[in-house]
């Protein structure tokens, strides 16, 4: 067994199968298959606005035949995860500060005036209308005030040995860098978020987001991959960002998987998890940051019997040498391994040889 750690950034649990959403457990019990490593499915059970429940998920995965070597719920790591907090405070990156707010009547919507220049609006809770701010969810519009709040300072943390792959993903990181990773980010709220902190005997609301983001601090493994898909990238970088607090010297790459378009033809892949494994493995293009729905590929593996997809899997999911480099490593893995046509010819040389 190697000290390879493969975690998931922790995800809201689901309980119905979707492709893009089923890639991240099926790529990291792959993943750690090859590198015999250990794979660990984060979950986000934690929230300010809805019930959560992690047991269908598991349930799901369980159906499917994916199998994680374990479960983090955040849920469950609460205290350790406060714990972290207060070691940031003590080192100095967290501080309070005066800030102009941006936030709405729901609370769905609390932003730093000066933050908002770096949000990606396709992505956010709120949008503009006639120069104006309004939230997403209560229509309400965004008002601004003053007021005293704690703020992580992202200029404190040395982000030069932070790694993403694809490598083309670092381009992305570099604007982080200039953005979100030079600046104050609010990280506490107004409305009742469940989770206190105190501060120079002021009580604050911590954003639960940023709570759980401090979670790789939690596993000592010398070499992580934390993967999720490409559209959670400012997550990614702020738990890539928040891991070097704690440890400037951690061995991390944030692996970002493609956007997987979704399909009707999804249905086809129901109830048949060999199927969705392989093709889950294969459809992935890791030259492109969105992947269309291959029907093709999906044809050709719903066609083929169950002895010979069994052992196209095996293939994919064989061991490799590792090295003493986990970027090279996962480069070989997600650009060699997983590859429709060395894999099926592979499949073919051995089938020939039986």
């Amino acid at each position: 067994m190697s000290n390879r750690l493969i975690i998931s950034l922790p995800v809201k649990p689901y309980a119905k199968m979707s492709v893009g959403r089923m890639t991240t457990p099926i790529l990291g019990e792959s993943l750690a298959k090859s590198f015999d490593g250990n794979f660990v499915m984060s979950i986000n059970d934690l929230s300010s606005y809805d019930t959560r429940e992690s047991s269908s998920f598991i349930e799901l995965l369980n159906h499917y035949n994916i199998n994680p070597n374990s479960f983090w719920i955040d849920r469950e790591h609460i205290q350790e995860l406060i714990e972290k907090v207060y070691l940031l405070i003590e080192k100095g990156f967290i501080r309070e500060e005066e800030k102009e707010l941006l936030r709405c009547e729901c609370g769905k919507t609390e932003i730093a005036k000066d933050n908002i220049s770096t949000i990606n609006f396709k992505d956010s809770l709120f949008e503009i209308r006639d120069g104006k701010y309004y939230c997403k969810f209560c229509h309400s519009e965004c008002i601004i005030s003053k007021e005293v709040a704690l703020v992580f300072n992202s200029r404190l943390v040395d982000k030069n040995g932070m790694l993403f792959y694809p490598y083309f993903m670092n381009k992305d990181k570099k604007t982080f860098d200039n953005t979100v990773g030079n600046n104050d980010i609010v990280i506490s709220r107004k409305r009742d978020t469940g989770i206190i902190i105190e501060y120079n005997s002021h009580i604050y609301n911590l954003d639960i987001d940023f709570l759980w983001e401090v979670f790789l601090s939690l596993f000592s493994d010398e070499e992580k991959i934390v993967m999720c898909g490409n559209h959670q990238m400012y997550q990614l970088y702020m738990v890539g960002m928040l891991e070097k607090c704690f440890n400037k010297n951690s061995n991390t790459v944030c692996l970002a998987t493609p956007y997987l378009e979704s399909s009707s033809d999804e249905a086809k892949l129901e109830n048949r998890a060999l199927s969705l494994k392989v093709y889950s493995l294969l459809v992935m293009r890791w030259a492109k940051k969105e992947n269309t729905f291959d029907p093709a590929l999906l044809n050709y593996i719903n066609t083929m019997n169950v002895e010979k997809k069994q052992m196209l899997y095996e293939i994919l999911i064989e061991g490799v040498e590792c090295t003493h480099d986990i970027g090279s490593d996962l480069q070989l893995v997600l650009g060699r391994k997983y590859n429709f046509q060395v894999a099926n010819t592979e499949l073919k040389r051995r089938r020939r040889n039986v």
